[in-house]
């Protein structure tokens, strides 16, 4: 009987060693198409275990694995992947970010406090990859290009604009969202920025209302809603009367705040002052 229960124990103790041990938490996955650029141009995107389906810049990005949208990540596969961190959005749901919580991941969130803000976010993904040094690279160089355009800005008036990031429900950035800071550097007034919120929702009756000099379509209702807004709007505000209502083709470096932020604040500076820009 003893010889029986010594086995028992012996076998108990080898089958306990020979157990696998579970991985440790490694590399990223990121639902945050600018915590995605910002990984690929320190150039650590082997550290990507996935990504979600909105992170499309650089085009490689989307030969990753996938981990679902934005808001509806697969929670099973990410959970699988055993990443040590997830990069999501600021405005990522509660629920969600409740659920990585509790399966031990960290989660850092992206894309919040402006043009710091994404300074902030290159600094911190920089140092998670250990590539300090090329982070603030990426700063010094972005910094750089702000201040080009600032000079070639410096002796120009801001013009009033309204800005359109979606036609259905219409909406405009307000004073907290990055893309009001961006048109200050790109030398506007955002007409809704005497709205202390991060978006608003607007409408024609509001853009007669503010009158501005330069509409900038970042929605994907493109051209159409140019030409649309143009023949609804006349005469009654400077914009459409003057035929200055633009559709910002290349609009993701402003939308995404991400390490094209300079690149974004050009693009919107080229319809709002084309002149300083040699741009008809």
């Amino acid at each position: 009987m003893n010889k029986i229960l010594i086995t028992a124990i012996f076998l108990s103790f080898s089958l306990l060693s020979c157990s696998p041990v579970p991985d440790a938490p490694s590399g990223f996955v990121s639902l945050s198409p600018s915590a995605t650029e910002i990984i690929y141009k320190l150039g650590a995107q082997e550290k990507l275990k996935a990504v979600s389906d909105y992170c499309d810049w650089p085009p490689a990005a989307k030969n990753k694995e996938s981990a679902g949208g934005l808001i509806n990540p697969s929670l099973e596969k990410i959970i699988s992947l055993n990443p040590a961190v997830v990069f999501t959005l600021s405005d990522m749901p509660p629920q969600i970010a409740g659920r990585f919580a509790q399966s031990g991941i960290k989660v850092l969130s992206t894309g919040s406090g402006g043009i710091e803000g994404v300074f902030s976010d290159i600094r911190e993904i920089s140092r998670l990859c250990g590539r300090e040094k090329e982070g603030e690279e990426i700063i010094y160089l972005i910094k750089s290009q702000i201040s080009q355009i600032t000079v070639l800005l410096a002796e120009t008036a801001p013009k009033k604009v309204y800005a359109e990031i979606s036609a259905d429900p219409v909406m405009s950035p307000g004073a907290r969202s990055y893309i009001n800071e961006m048109i200050t550097a790109a030398g506007g007034y955002n007409v809704a920025s005497a709205e202390n919120r991060d978006y608003i929702l607007s409408s024609l009756e509001y853009v007669i209302e503010k009158q501005p000099e330069i509409i900038l379509i970042l929605s994907e209702a493109g051209t159409s809603r140019k030409d649309y807004l143009q023949n609804i709007l006349k005469d009654s505000v400077p914009a459409s009367k003057n035929a200055n209502i633009h559709y910002v083709a290349d609009k993701d470096p402003v939308l995404r705040p991400g390490p094209r932020i300079a690149e974004g604040i050009k693009q919107l500076a080229i319809h709002i002052h084309p002149a300083n820009f040699n741009e008809k």
